[in-house]
């Protein structure tokens, strides 16, 4: 049984003193007999005529119970249609089942889908009446694919997936079809009757900005939770780490610990993160919320799956607020992990923030269950949650936001920095406090001074370390700020592997720690706004950035946190934007595209943000996506928060599947075949799939005895390149695969012996075979590659001293 969250007691006797009163209103509705059978869920049977018509029939749905699978099994039906506002009956059908109508979505969008829903299942559609009087007329599919490679990036203003109106200009169509012009006019803002050369500007303008909202509207995305069904015959086996640390409750330790062992379990709890000398368990399950000590537990486990389980971070319904935002950073840390070991990642799992003992089973459930295929679940009262990425397009303005008084902005001086203080300027903000750590002795902050004064705005420089939270309180107290955009942020990227506590503290401090500063300095002013600059990477994750993942997470929770606080917060998670931020980094900038996102258009971009605190949201994804090709950028591992997005299936349903450990398939299929043989059928696997990582149409244009460095690899491509090589021969590979065998060649030989067993010879350089050379030998050393310097240093002066 689950408590309702409603104010009234709807299908109980509770309704009795309303019944006489409902049945005088009904009675003023004419009723009419059905044409198709009904089933009444009211009574578990078929309806008459008599009933359907009748006026208290209807009023004594109020008392009665709801008899919901009497009625399905008395309909004897097949396949499901839900009419209605919302659908919350079809995931109770036992059945393939469709609802026409969705929340926040447009109704043709859903109608239509529901309709192809039914027609994959069997049901009889009549096209040609769908199609009737669009122009619509079939057509006869060629008798040769096509080829054809196109190399050229699309432009910004192509066509996109919409969610709203299937065309930007439908409404418009539709006064002309019914031929209102004063309703005509008023959409367009001229006078009923003007001319028209008055009205030819102005519906050019209309049509420009019409098509500007649907490009803006296809790069919005959300987070949406949707239930799934978890098995609970399963059981687990072998034995357990349960890693639990200084902020976990002794109790819920225990609990976790019961159930696990209730579903079969053999647990050895241990206090904060193992040095993992211990023999290897079958799995880990991680209690820990300090995001480094959950770094330090995937260090000392690098050949163990974990989970790592959470409690009140997610929001999985509107009326829910995450009570523990900081244990957010776990999540970012993790979609990261995912994407740099998927064959080692478990997955996330949220619980309450007080979890009842049903949550503990449950989570021991979907352990037994590896995840029922999810990997970023949330278990509460009413089930387990699986997230889904979503589409956020059409909301609707509640407001026209413009910035009254004084703005606060952090990371001011860089170039999206920039960005953003002259947005608020033009808006019309009085006072604009930029800080930075160099304040107004920044490069460019004199130009910008200069510009910004020239729109009215008064500007003051600040230099300020934001997470110094003394700091930070003085420059609050100071200028009462009556709006805040917290922009800083810094990059640290490495992978997960080779990161320090020291290094993620860094980036979480001057991003996340100091949104939280300024949530706590501010809590009791009456802020009109306060933005979080986000970034796509705590939702979507990307391998090579687990600590601004991690960051970025925290910031989306805390949003949401002060909404149940009654405060405003608006997070947008951005994807990279052009020249600023992330993509300001060449080498970030260049993965991002071979996964296909582009860089946003930083006018688009601040748009963007005007219409999202237009809608007053609290959380938004702002992304230009190739769904295809960041589908095939991905193919290496599965992601089912995808599964929301029609255009990223391939995402989830390309995933390479391993073959037998050690590569036992593509090992048999090499046996028997001449030396020369093989190395051609290694060799083009590695072509193909290096082709793949770097987006080239075919391996033909990969050099294979280029080194990858020239190839244009670096550590992210690496990995990705290994996870591919691993999913297609089952082997277990190195992260380090191409700096140690640098070239395809290299690699092709290498992935030979491990497979059969030989030792094939190393490719030649000038004549020599490669030789190792000891570090005693080698007066210069390569330690590592990343975007830094080691050390903590700022200057290759300062390495060479060191």
């Amino acid at each position: 049984a689950t408590r309702l969250r409603v104010s009234h007691a709807f299908h109980s006797p509770l309704m009795e003193p309303v019944l006489a009163e409902f049945t005088e209103q009904a009675r003023r509705v004419v009723y009419r007999r059905p044409v198709v059978a009904a089933v009444s869920t009211m009574t578990g049977a078929p309806l008459a005529g008599e009933e359907w018509t009748s006026p208290e029939y209807w009023a004594e749905q109020i008392v009665r119970p709801v008899r919901f699978h009497d009625a399905l099994t008395a309909a004897g039906a097949a396949r499901w249609l839900e009419v209605g506002p919302d659908p919350v009956l079809t995931g109770l059908a036992d059945g393939p089942a469709a609802a026409v109508l969705r929340e926040g979505r447009s109704e043709p969008y859903t109608l239509l889908t529901a309709l192809a829903e039914l027609y994959v299942r069997g049901t009889a559609v009549d096209w040609a009446a769908l199609f009737d009087g669009t122009g619509a007329h079939r057509v006869d599919l060629p008798t040769y694919p096509f080829q054809h490679h196109r190399y050229w990036l699309a432009d910004h203003a192509r066509p996109v997936a919409r969610t709203g109106d299937e065309s930007a200009d439908g409404g418009f169509w539709e006064l002309v079809d019914r031929g209102d012009a004063a309703s005509l006019a008023g959409e367009l803002g001229v006078e009923n009757g003007a001319p028209l050369d008055a009205v030819l500007p102005v519906l050019s303008d209309w049509r420009r900005r019409r098509r500007e909202e649907s490009v803006l509207a296809g790069w919005r995305y959300r987070v949406g939770w949707r239930p799934v069904r978890v098995p609970g015959t399963g059981s687990l086996s072998g034995s357990w780490l349960l890693a639990a640390g200084d902020g976990t409750d002794d109790a819920e330790t225990a609990r976790a610990a019961e159930a696990l062992r209730a579903a079969g379990a053999e647990v050895t709890i241990v206090t904060g993160p193992s040095d993992g000398g211990a023999a290897r368990p079958a799995g880990v399950l991680s209690l820990l919320t300090d995001p480094a000590d959950v770094l330090r537990l995937l260090q000392a486990w690098p050949e163990t799956r974990v989970w790592c389980v959470t409690r009140g971070v997610v929001a999985v319904s509107a009326d829910e607020a995450p009570a523990h935002p900081e244990q957010a950073a776990v999540w970012g840390l993790g979609r990261a992990v995912a994407l740099e070991q998927p064959d080692r990642w478990g997955g996330l799992i949220d619980l309450p923030a007080v979890p009842e003992p049903r949550s503990w089973q449950r989570l021991a459930a979907v352990l037994a269950a590896d995840g029922a295929d999810e990997d970023q679940l949330a278990i509460r009262p009413t089930g387990v949650h699986a997230a889904r990425l979503v589409r956020d397009g059409d909301g609707r303005s509640q407001r026209s936001w413009s910035p009254a008084g004084t703005v606060l902005v952090t990371g001011a001086t860089g170039a999206l920095g920039g960005h953003i203080a002259r947005w608020l300027a033009a808006r019309g903000a009085e006072r604009l406090v930029l800080l930075s750590r160099r304040g107004a002795d920044a490069p460019g902050a004199s130009g910008l001074a200069a510009e910004l004064a020239a729109s009215g705005a008064e500007v003051s420089f600040v230099a300020c370390d934001v997470t110094d939270r003394e700091a930070l309180a003085s420059v609050v107290a100071a200028y009462a700020p009556t709006a805040v955009v917290h922009a800083a942020g810094v990059l640290d990227d490495g992978l997960a592997a080779d990161l320090t506590p020291e290094r993620l503290a860094r980036v979480l401090a001057v991003k996340a720690d100091a949104a939280q500063h300024l949530h706590e300095l501010t809590a009791d002013q009456p802020l009109d706004a306060f933005v979080l600059f986000s970034s796509v990477t705590g939702v979507l994750g990307n391998a090579g950035q687990a600590a601004y993942a991690a960051a970025n997470a925290r910031l989306d929770a805390l949003a949401q946190h002060r909404r149940g606080l009654g405060l405003p917060a608006t997070s947008v998670a951005w994807g990279p934007w052009d020249g600023a931020g992330m993509a300001a980094d060449e080498t970030v900038a260049e993965h991002f595209r071979r996964q296909g996102v582009r860089p946003l258009d930083p006018a688009r971009a601040v748009a963007a943000l005007q219409r999202a605190l237009d809608e007053d949201v609290t959380c938004t994804t702002v992304a230009d996506v190739d769904w295809a090709r960041f589908a095939a950028a991905s193919a290496y591992t599965r992601r089912p928060l995808l599964r929301g997005l029609p255009e990223a299936t391939p995402a989830v349903r390309t995933v390479a599947e391993p073959v037998a450990a050690g590569g036992g398939a593509l090992a048999a299929r090499l046996h028997g075949r001449p030396a020369a043989e093989q190395d051609r059928l290694l060799l083009d696997l590695v072509l193909d799939q290096v082709a793949a990582v770097l987006g080239h149409a075919t391996a033909t244009a990969v050099d294979p005895a280029r080194a990858f460095k020239d190839l244009g690899f670096d550590s992210l491509t690496g990995v990705a390149l290994r996870h591919r090589l691993a999913a297609a021969t089952g082997l277990r590979l190195s992260a380090t695969l191409v700096f140690d065998h640098p070239t395809p060649t290299a690699l092709a030989a290498h992935l030979r012996g491990e497979l059969l067993g030989s030792t094939a010879d190393e490719p030649e350089r000038d004549g020599a075979a490669f030789t190792p050379v000891g570090a005693g030998e080698d007066p210069v050393v390569i330690v590592g590659m990343g975007c830094r310097f080691p050390g903590g240093v700022d200057s290759p002066e300062e390495l060479w001293e060191l």
